[in-house]
């Protein structure tokens, strides 16, 4: 993102004219940058899925409320949080003239942040630190880079929106897996070390 921040710029037409020239060159790779559009976050939240299913085999109680949690705080995030974003600031896309139109609710005037990027980080951030695989970690890195890259080759973000949605994805996945102690661990600590009043 940073190399083509340098080179075409954060935002306006000279991005959209360069992707859009090679999107049309290249058609096998626009396809698959469609698919990885559409199937990356339901990728992500598939993981989910998987924990919970084990969790509920296990009754794994530390699993079912870190999933919930999860999935109740990227409801929030995606219906509200994100859309009073994205819309309140009514910045335009791609191919879509200036000045922002703030409060339009028009899809094209709902480009920043990327609800894309932003979705993906909030899911996989959480996901990495539970499984604490770098190999796990490096695939959802990888996932959330060809999202957010997905977006701009297929003239829907701007660089900008891409780093806007990274950025607040990281925000709302830190509260998402904040502190994650065992809840039998939580419980002995305190018996342990009390707390002096």
């Amino acid at each position: 993102m940073t190399f083509i921040i340098f080179c075409l710029g954060w935002w306006g037409e000279p991005v959209r004219q360069f992707f859009s020239q090679l999107a049309a060159a290249d058609i096998s790779i626009t396809r698959f940058m469609s698919v990885i559009t559409h199937i990356g976050n339901p990728l992500i939240y598939g993981g989910y899925f998987m924990l919970l299913l084990v969790a509920l085999a296990k009754r794994d109680k530390e699993k079912k409320v870190f999933v919930l949690r999860c999935a109740l705080f990227s409801i929030f995030f995606l219906c509200f949080a994100m859309q009073l974003i994205k819309y309140g600031l009514g910045m335009p896309r791609p191919g879509f003239p200036w000045p922002p139109y703030p409060l339009g609710f028009i899809n094209q005037y709902a480009s920043f942040p990327s609800g894309h990027t932003a979705t993906a980080v909030t899911a996989a951030i959480p996901l990495a630190l539970w499984f604490k695989n770098r190999p796990f970690s490096l695939f959802l890195s990888v996932l959330i880079a060809l999202i957010g890259f997905s977006r701009i080759w297929l003239g829907q973000h701007h660089p900008i929106d891409i780093v806007g949605g990274m950025l607040l994805g990281s925000i709302a996945a830190r509260y998402i897996a904040c502190e994650r102690i065992p809840i039998k661990s939580r419980a002995t600590r305190t018996l342990v070390n009390p707390k002096i009043t």
